[in-house]
């Protein structure tokens, strides 16, 4: 089994100076209000901030770099190319 919270170190503090993010994994919810979102940077955008618990101007503040380790972190909970990974997505 995974783990439900993955810890991201950041290169680069936010603001408030975090230098750290929670992540939790994502829930079927957070990937079905993320098609609200037009294109695939806004979805990544609100997605991280569903899963980091942080707003849109706290998302706004995460310097590029650190922004792709997290995305492919989500990546990973996701599993290949955002299908569900996990014995129900290999199932036909």
């Amino acid at each position: 089994m995974t783990k439900a919270v993955t810890e991201i170190t950041l290169s680069h503090p936010l603001d408030d100076g975090r230098t750290s993010l929670r992540l939790r994994r994502p829930r079927t919810g957070d990937l079905r209000r993320m098609q609200e979102y037009g294109n695939q940077a806004e979805q990544t955008f609100y997605l991280v901030g569903q899963l980091a618990e942080l707003g849109p101007e706290e998302v706004d503040q995460i310097d590029v770099e650190d922004f792709e380790a997290i995305a492919l972190a989500i990546e990973g909970m996701l599993g290949k190319r955002g299908k569900p990974s996990g014995r129900a997505a290999s199932k036909r």
